[in-house]
């Protein structure tokens, strides 16, 4: 297993939506069930590159095994804020990945916004101490926000890291 991490480009979305679905699937980590269509996914990615958002990808090989990104709001109102949304495949979790993707996001971001947010479920302690290890801090939890999980309902913890101060 050789993972590099590296910028995420138009030639890995049919990789990278292969990614989500599969921790979708997982209905742990994530309010999807599965992954959007491929055209979205594409769409999706040309938006993230042409607004030049912080986007890392770890690869094994061509094959996408995590990413962490930074999501655009799309509001002027909303422009000095973005969410942070991260993800590992199974079989490479637990061997820093989470961390690199998301520290170099962090990095990439540095004096962009004011703020990144992040929602990130309850019983995800090993995301939440991830976070907290980064710098974010808990600022608000929605009870029950999210069902269907294979253990059922969890809380949405949300999260804030201060980026300009």
């Amino acid at each position: 297993m050789t993972v590099k991490i590296r910028s995420a480009t138009q030639k890995d979305v049919a990789s990278y939506r292969q990614c989500i679905d599969a921790i979708a699937k997982e209905r742990r980590y994530f309010f999807e069930y599965e992954a959007s269509p491929l055209a979205e996914f594409r769409a999706l990615i040309r938006e993230t590159l042409r607004k030049k958002a912080p986007f890392l990808i770890a690869v094994d090989g061509e094959r996408v095994v995590g990413f962490a990104s930074v999501l655009l709001y799309g509001l002027p109102s909303l422009s000095h804020n973005a969410r942070i949304g991260i993800g590992i495949l199974p079989e490479y979790r637990d061997i820093g990945l989470g961390t690199k993707l998301t520290a170099g996001v962090l990095k990439m971001a540095r004096g962009k916004f004011d703020f990144l947010f992040l929602e990130v479920f309850a019983k995800n302690k090993r995301a939440r101490k991830l976070y907290m290890n980064l710098g974010f801090e808990v600022c608000g939890r929605i009870k029950k926000n999210v069902k269907g999980l294979v253990y059922g309902y969890d809380d949405v913890v949300l999260m804030q890291k201060q980026m300009r101060r």
